[in-house]
C-alpha cells in the first residue's frame, strides 16, 4: 500500500477548513497581546503569548506535521504528514506529538528508544502475521500500540491516565489555589482583579481539561477494549487538535484588556468619551 496515502477526504476537508478562523483568531490574539502595553498586565501578557504560541504549534503539529491516518481495530496511528514525507520515523513523530501532550512520554522515549525500536519491529510481525491484509503495518511511519505487551507501552498507558486524571482535577484546583494566593489584606481593587482572574482561568482550564481530557479517555478506552469506528478515532484527533483554538477564542473573549483593544482598534466600539485612543487603553490599571 501507499504509506503516505491521506486519512479520509472529508476528515481532511473539514480539518483544513476549521483554520480559516483558527489562523485569524491566534493572529488576533497575538496582535492584541503584543500591543497592549499596561503595566499591571505585562506578567499575565507574557503567560498568554507563550500559551497562544503553543496552541498554535500543536494545531501546525498535528495536522500539517504530523497528519494521522488510522486503522481499526487496530491501536495504530500511521502518520502521513511533513515529517513522514521528509523520512522521520514513525516512533520518534509519536514521542515528537506525545511532547507537545505529555512531557514524561518523551523523556521516557529518550532513555529507551532501542527497547522501543525493537518492541515496535516485534509487534508488528506479530501482528502482521495474524493478519496478512493488514498491509499497513510493513510502513515505517507507523506507531502501533498494545496496551502492557512490555514496559514501554505499560507506562505510556499510566502515565496517560494519571493524565486524564489531572486533567478533570485541574478545573477545581486552579480555583483553590487562586483562592489561597489572594492575600487578605489585599486592596478592594486588586480583589477584583485577582476575582476576574480566577474566573478567566477556571475557563481555560476547563476547555482544556474538557478538551485534552475526552481525546485522552477515549484513547484509553480504545487501548482496553478495541474500537470499530474510525469515525469516532478522527473525531478524538478533532478535538484533541483544535483545543487550542478554542481556548484561544475564549482568551479573546474573556480577558477584557484583549477583548476592549481589538473592539477599539477594529473601529467596533467607543468609548463614552469617544476620546480613547489606544495610548490611553494601553494605560488602562483594570485588568479585567
Amino acid at each position: 500500500m501507499n504509506c503516505l496515502e491521506s486519512s479520509p477526504l472529508i476528515f481532511r476537508i473539514f480539518t483544513h477548513s476549521i483554520h480559516f478562523v483558527s489562523l485569524p483568531t491566534y493572529f488576533l490574539a497575538l496582535f492584541s497581546l503584543v500591543s497592549i502595553k499596561s503595566k499591571v498586565f505585562v506578567t499575565y501578557r507574557y503567560f498568554l503569548l507563550w500559551h497562544v504560541l503553543e496552541n498554535l504549534f500543536f494545531e501546525m503539529h498535528s495536522d500539517f506535521l504530523v497528519a494521522p491516518a488510522v486503522h481499526p481495530p487496530f491501536c495504530a496511528i500511521r502518520a502521513t504528514g511533513i515529517l513522514s514525507q521528509i523520512g522521520m520515523s514513525s516512533l520518534v513523530q509519536f514521542y515528537w506529538l506525545s511532547l507537545a501532550i505529555q512531557f514524561f512520554d518523551t523523556f521516557l522515549a529518550i532513555l529507551t528508544s532501542q527497547d522501543a525500536y525493537r518492541f515496535q519491529e516485534e509487534h508488528k510481525a506479530t501482528f502482521l502475521k495474524q493478519d496478512p491484509s493488514a498491509h499497513f503495518l510493513t510502513c515505517d511511519n507507523v506507531y502501533l500500540f498494545v496496551p502492557f505487551a512490555d514496559y514501554i507501552s505499560t507506562t505510556i498507558i499510566i502515565l496517560w491516565i494519571v493524565e486524564c486524571i489531572v486533567l478533570f482535577l485541574s478545573i477545581p484546583g486552579t480555583a483553590i489555589f487562586i483562592n489561597l494566593s489572594i492575600s487578605k489584606s489585599a486592596s478592594e481593587s486588586t480583589w477584583k482583579i485577582q476575582k476576574n482572574l480566577l474566573k478567566s482561568l477556571v475557563i481555560q482550564a476547563s476547555i482544556h481539561s474538557i478538551m485534552m481530557g475526552v481525546p485522552n479517555g477515549m484513547f484509553n478506552y480504545a487501548f482496553f477494549f478495541g474500537y470499530e469506528n474510525e469515525s469516532l478515532a478522527y473525531g478524538a484527533f478533532v478535538i484533541l487538535t483544535y483545543h487550542g483554538f478554542v481556548s484561544t477564542f475564549a482568551l479573546i473573549i474573556f480577558t477584557k484588556p484583549l477583548r476592549e483593544y481589538l473592539l477599539i482598534a477594529f473601529k467596533m466600539k467607543k468609548t463614552a468619551t469617544q476620546k480613547v485612543s489606544m495610548t490611553s487603553l494601553h494605560k488602562r490599571t483594570s485588568v479585567f
